[in-house]
């Protein structure tokens, strides 16, 4: 037989760690989508600006795809606001009330996009909600930022270029 050795090199860009879409099977259940981010360097990596998408930047940005959406990383006090650490985790998530209800352990966001999905009429709308950690708001929002849990695609991007992308199920945006 043929031996076959594989070396694998660590990732040297902030990578989508885990996503997680649509905890709940009905509208009424607790949407808890949220995204984990992990940097696998040995330097801290300021996401200011970045943009999280769930479709590819010229659907988004360009509004080719008008269904789709992202969330705009604010820079709220225009120094470095969210920086993932050194070999370090960010959580992402949608609504922390929802998170904690389904996580109630889970580890602590590190930013709140504020959106609601209660409904299917308030589905992924950005709210005020002075209650929210943080600076608020934490996150700008373009479109429809929301997960189906069937297809779907997360992509992380920093204004000129796309750092990682995940696609589940039949996701076909790339």
């Amino acid at each position: 037989g043929i031996a076959v050795t594989e070396t694998l090199t660590p990732a040297d860009h902030l990578v989508i760690n885990e996503v997680n879409c649509n905890a709940g099977d009905s509208m009424t259940a607790d949407y808890c989508d949220w995204v984990e981010l992990y940097n696998p360097t040995d330097a801290p990596i300021c996401i200011d600006g970045w943009y999280l998408l769930d479709a590819l930047p010229s659907q988004v940005l360009e509004t080719l795809r008008p269904s789709e959406g992202g969330l705009g990383i604010q820079n709220p006090t225009g120094g470095q606001d969210y920086v993932v650490p050194p070999k370090g985790y960010f959580l992402i998530v949608a609504d922390e009330a929802h998170y904690r209800r389904v996580f109630p352990t889970g580890p602590a966001p590190d930013l709140e996009a504020n959106l609601d999905f209660r409904s299917r009429s308030s589905a992924g709308q950005l709210v005020s909600d002075s209650t929210k950690n943080g600076p608020a708001p934490d996150t700008s929002k373009i479109g429809n930022w929301g997960l189906n849990k069937n297809r779907d695609e997360v992509v992380l991007y920093d204004g000129e270029r796309i750092v990682d992308a995940v696609a589940w199920g039949n996701g076909n945006s790339f």
